[in-house]
């Protein structure tokens, strides 16, 4: 498996988007959510097979959800696999094993792999720069002719922070939703509701 020359090709075809990067789901989204899946897999005291496997599921998922089908961007994401993996010094069970993990990206998780890859992306809920990332996804989906005023925006989050989002892994929990329960807060400040 030679992870770093998939995260390379991933990162030169980010590269080649130009002025079409997304706003949100850019290079540094990614990074992070890398980032956090190196954290993550360690607290689970995961091997690092397994950690790579991961990460090369998120960077084909990534890959997937900016092509070409966004609406339906796991068999576009379960054919990269077949196309570069192999390519790429993965053997087929690692591949195999990519392939179970990137519906993982895209679904509710299952199994603890699925829910670092869930924890690791919606680990920008728990950063510093939240507000700018949900302005720039706001923006990336307003692209996508999916417009919604800054009212109608913030209750959006409000109903996914609190109704459909939820950590899995006990590190998350512990570090990452302190963070989420204050953005749960502000968001409601700014839509004049109790805390």
């Amino acid at each position: 498996m030679d992870y770093s020359r998939i995260e390379k090709a991933i990162a030169l075809w980010y590269e080649s988007l130009g002025e079409q990067t997304p706003y949100f789901s850019n290079w540094e989204l990614l990074t992070r959510t890398l980032e956090a899946v190196h954290v993550l897999a360690g607290s689970e005291n995961l091997s690092s097979a397994d950690t790579e496997s991961i990460k090369t599921a998120i960077l084909l998922s990534f890959y997937a959800y900016l092509g070409e089908d966004k609406d339906n961007p796991i068999p576009a994401a379960l054919k990269k696999a077949d196309e570069l993996l192999p390519a790429n010094g993965y053997s087929e069970s690692e591949v195999a094993q990519v392939k179970a993990l990137i519906p993982g990206f895209f679904n509710d998780p299952s199994n603890l792999h699925e829910q670092i890859i869930w924890d690791a992306f919606f680990v920008y809920i728990a950063s510093d720069s939240y507000f700018t990332d949900q302005h720039n996804y706001k923006r990336e989906l307003a692209q996508q002719g999916k417009v919604f005023d800054l009212r109608a925006w913030y209750e959006r989050e409000l109903n996914f922070l609190t109704n459909v989002h939820q950590y899995y892994t006990a590190y998350a929990l512990a570090q990452y939703q302190p963070k989420k329960q204050y953005y749960i807060s502000e968001i409601k400040n700014l839509l004049g509701l109790s805390v």
